[in-house]
C-alpha cells in the first residue's frame, strides 16, 4: 500500500532543505578550484623534495629538470583543466536545483510518503546501489534508488545495516515545480521485519547488467518516480531473467 499526502513542512525537514540549498548556492565552481590547489601544491611539494635531495646528493642536472619541469606542467594541466570546466558547467544545474529547493521551502508544505510492504516487492542490486521496486497502486509502481555513492542514508544507514527490512517505510518527498523527485528526507521504518526478495539471492549470483537493463527497460526513472507500470508486468520481466541466471 502507497500512501502520499501533502503537509505542513516540520521544521527539521526545513532545516534540512535550508542546508541543501544552501550547499548548492555555494557550489560555483569551487570543486574544480579546490582541486587545481591541491593538484598544485602536490607539485610544489615533490619538487620541493627533489630540489633538496638534488642539493644533498647533485643527482640531477639543468637538462633533467628542464624535462621534469616540462613534463609536470603538462600533467598539471591534463589533472586540472577538465575537473574546472566540468565545475563550471555543473554551476547553473546546482543553483538551479536551490531555486526549486528555496521555493519549495517558501511554499511551506511537502509531500509524506507511507509504504506498507508487502510480499510482492523486489531489492536488486547493481553497481551503485539497490533499486527497490513497491506496488503504488492499480497500473502503478514505485521505483526508488538506494545510492551507495551519494551519501544516501537509505542505504549506508538502513540497507547496509541490514535495518530496512520492515514492513512501513515513511518519508518526505521534496519535490520540483514539474513534480520530479529531489530527495527523499527523513526516512524511517517501522513494524514487523520481513524476508527481502533480493534478485541475486533468487538468481544464485550477482547480476552485473540486471541494474542497467531494468533501468533501461522501465525508461530511465528518477528515485521516487511512480511508474505508470503495473508491478505484475515487472515482475515478469524480472521472473523471466532468473532461470538463465540460474542455469
Amino acid at each position: 500500500m502507497y500512501r502520499a499526502a501533502t503537509i505542513a513542512m516540520p521544521a527539521t525537514v526545513r532545516k534540512k532543505l535550508e542546508r541543501m540549498a544552501a550547499g548548492y548556492r555555494r557550489d560555483d565552481g569551487g570543486d574544480g578550484a579546490g582541486t587545481a590547489v591541491t593538484v598544485i601544491v602536490v607539485a610544489a611539494v615533490i619538487f620541493g623534495v627533489i630540489f633538496v635531495l638534488d642539493l644533498m646528493f647533485g643527482m640531477m642536472s639543468r637538462h633533467d629538470w628542464t624535462v621534469l619541469a616540462a613534463g609536470s606542467a603538462v600533467m598539471i594541466l591534463f589533472a586540472v583543466v577538465p575537473s574546472v570546466l566540468a565545475s563550471r558547467k555543473s554551476a547553473p544545474a546546482f543553483k538551479a536545483l536551490a531555486g526549486e529547493i528555496e521555493r519549495l521551502i517558501a511554499r511551506g508544505q511537502i509531500e509524506h510518503v507511507v509504504v506498507e510492504i508487502t510480499d510482492r516487492h523486489w531489492f536488486i542490486e547493481h553497481e551503485h546501489g539497490v533499486i527497490a521496486l513497491l506496488p503504488a497502486g492499480e497500473r502503478r509502481t514505485l521505483y526508488l534508488d538506494l545510492s551507495s555513492v551519494a551519501h544516501d542514508p537509505r542505504h549506508d544507514r538502513w540497507w547496509t545495516k541490514g535495518r530496512i527490512f520492515h514492513h512501513r517505510w515513511s518519508w518526505h518527498c521534496a519535490r520540483a515545480d514539474n513534480g520530479e523527485p529531489l530527495a527523499a528526507l527523513s526516512f524511517k521504518v517501522a513494524g514487523e521485519p520481513f524476508s527481502p526478495r533480493r534478485f541475486a539471492r533468487d538468481a544464485g549470483r550477482y547480476d552485473p547488467d540486471i541494474g542497467a537493463d531494468l533501468f533501461e527497460w522501465l525508461g530511465s526513472p528518477a528515485d521516487g518516480d511512480l511508474l505508470d507500470r503495473d508491478f505484475d508486468e515487472i515482475d515478469g520481466w524480472l521472473c523471466a531473467r532468473l532461470p538463465a541466471m540460474a542455469a
